[in-house]
């Protein structure tokens, strides 16, 4: 009874914290704190291309048979997914640069799209977590803007990294490639 109570509550912790929530939760952030006139396309593009997209193209694959299941386990179902994500990530940072000057917002989305394109061929040959990798980019971004939550958010990674564990979808190694990847990348964009 325990052993299940714990593995549900993992599930539900690797299900709380999938990459497209904890994108759509960084750029709520960067909205909450920008000063930008136009600011409400921060939020728009996080939702439409960090979380609705990547959210509806996964349960597409899922249906369709190409992942096998939720945590895509299998690192080949892992990379198709990685190229949308890249192509999203792509497409909200042009429509960011089109619509304004929204420098953090802008290097925020070349954070992922720079993150996509460390992890698509890392995952041709070893499985690296993109949990991590999810939780790790605002936590790296939290930290870089000096943000009172970025101390608590820790307890986030720990949280998923123990979760992403008892689930038995990731190495530790795994966990901390996604989250150095993460951390590293986020702070070359926001330093350069």
């Amino acid at each position: 009874m325990i052993k299940l109570n714990k593995i549900l509550l993992a599930k539900i912790i690797s299900y709380i914290f999938i990459p497209p929530v904890m994108n759509l939760f960084i750029f709520w952030y960067l909205f909450d704190i920008s000063n930008e006139p136009n600011k409400v396309v921060i939020i728009i593009s996080s939702a439409i291309f960090g979380f609705i997209l990547p959210i509806l193209f996964f349960v597409f694959m899922r249906r369709k048979g190409k992942i096998m299941n939720d945590d895509a386990t299998e690192k080949s179902q892992r990379t198709i997914p990685y190229i949308f994500a890249l192509l999203f990530s792509l497409l909200a940072y042009f429509v960011v640069e089109l619509t304004g000057n929204f420098s953090n917002a802008s290097k925020l989305w070349l954070v992922y799209l720079f993150s996509s394109l460390i992890i698509i061929p890392i995952n041709i040959y070893w499985k690296i977590s993109a949990h991590a990798l999810g939780v790790s980019i605002p936590f790296a971004y939290l930290m870089y803007s000096g943000s009172m939550f970025s101390l608590p958010f820790i307890f986030v990674i720990i949280l998923v990294f123990i979760s992403r564990l008892i689930l038995k979808v990731h190495t530790p190694m795994q966990l901390i490639a996604g989250a150095f990847v993460g951390i590293i990348v986020t702070n070359i964009v926001y330093l350069f």
